[in-house]
């Protein structure tokens, strides 16, 4: 029941307060969901599905799913990061820039192609990080990094809309 309460207090606080969206919050990571989700905890005990702004990596189904998964735990499991919320996600996950000592993880997902940039972020991201993530995902495609090695060529967006539409069928 308090951890209820507490939720509902910390979803209202992210969602009506504009000076929470600037507000870089520690957390230590619990998990890694896919490339692009994670599950933190803060220093309270709460427990919250972040997705990191700006990207979106293969689904887990999809061709370089898992790889991007282990990539970006790799990276960041059992660490200590900063997220700075921006908005909740269409599907209730707090998605906000993740930092370990002060690198953007989504920046560094992008540059070694283990996601796309995510064109929808882009009123969220900054303009500045919204150009950077454009130009290293480029730089990957360029350079045969990660998924782009593969020859991929099916978006996350469209995948799942590929999959949705099968299942009516």
């Amino acid at each position: 029941m308090h951890k209820q309460i507490r939720f509902l207090a910390l979803f209202a606080t992210l969602v009506f307060s504009p000076l929470i969206l600037a507000t870089a919050i520690p957390v230590h990571i619990i998990g890694v969901i896919d490339g692009d989700t994670i599950k933190v905890r803060d220093s309270g005990g709460m427990k919250y599905l972040v997705s990191l702004s700006g990207v979106d990596a293969p689904e887990i189904s999809q061709s370089h799913g898992k790889v991007a998964k282990e990539y970006l735990c790799q990276l960041i499991c059992d660490k200590d990061v900063t997220i700075t919320y921006n908005k909740l996600n269409n599907r209730g996950e707090v998605l906000s820039i993740v930092t370990l000592n002060g690198k953007d993880i989504s920046l560094v997902m992008l540059k070694n192609g283990m996601a796309w940039q995510d064109i929808d972020d882009d009123q969220v991201v900054s303009r500045h990080n919204y150009r950077d993530y454009a130009r290293a995902e480029n730089s990957a495609r360029i350079q045969n990094a990660g998924l782009w090695n593969e020859g991929i060529n099916i978006s996350p967006w469209r995948w799942r809309q590929i999959s949705q539409s099968s299942i009516w069928e």
